[in-house]
């Protein structure tokens, strides 16, 4: 199996996450969901994370259940091994949120509540030979958008469109001291807090904040 991203593809996948966004005032999966619950204990936390759902991987295997085996091809090492679903398409901690206030592992209980409702529509087209229902499309259009946003490679690209946004807004507050001052109260942060100085916050990147 290779993980490539081909142009055509990754338009098409393009398209189907802007519809599957658009598609979001529509409730009717995250409905569904139950309530997640924080975890007890560190020892009962998932620690391998599926970037590559398990449920998705099984249907490259040949026997199509989670104990089949697939290959899996490293096309940077140059390298071909033959594994199990759930030893592949996974970085450990991946999801894991570092917020004291919240469960760290939300988001990847998140993730599996919304694999827990595609994997048997994902089965069953499959076995079937079928195309899905309207229903059906819907979800999987909820898992296509997941499922392009919660890879390794978009995860920098996240990275650089807030670090874009964050010095557009910073720049905008330091046009002048009294702007910069709004920006402060806004944030609820002391005008006399380490690193909120007008100056010294204008001299720190004089080219950008011109």
């Amino acid at each position: 199996m290779v993980f490539s991203c081909v142009d055509r593809h990754q338009r098409q996948a393009n398209i189907w996450a802007a519809r599957a966004l658009r598609h979001q005032r529509d409730r009717r999966l995250f409905g569904k969901m139950e309530p997640i619950p924080m975890s007890d204990t560190q020892a009962n936390e998932p620690r391998r994370h599926h970037y590559v759902p398990r449920c998705w991987l099984v249907g490259f295997t040949e026997t199509g259940d989670k104990d089949g085996k697939l290959w899996v091809t490293d096309l940077h090492r140059r390298k071909q091994w033959q594994t199990s679903p759930g030893n592949a398409g996974f970085i450990k901690d991946f999801y894991r949120l570092t917020d004291e206030q919240l469960d760290p592992v939300l988001a990847e209980k998140a993730f599996s509540q919304v694999e827990s409702e595609v994997a048997p529509i994902l089965r069953n087209i499959n076995q079937e030979h079928r195309e899905p229902g309207v229903e059906e499309f819907e979800v999987l259009l909820y898992f296509i958008a997941l499922q392009w946003a919660r890879t390794p490679a978009f995860r920098p690209f996240v990275l650089n469109v807030l670090e874009v946004l964050a010095r557009k807004e910073i720049g905008e507050a330091l046009k002048t001291p009294e702007s910069w001052k709004r920006a402060l109260q806004k944030a609820g942060i002391a005008p006399e807090a380490p690193g909120a100085d007008y100056d010294q916050m204008k001299k720190s990147n004089p080219d950008e904040y011109a």
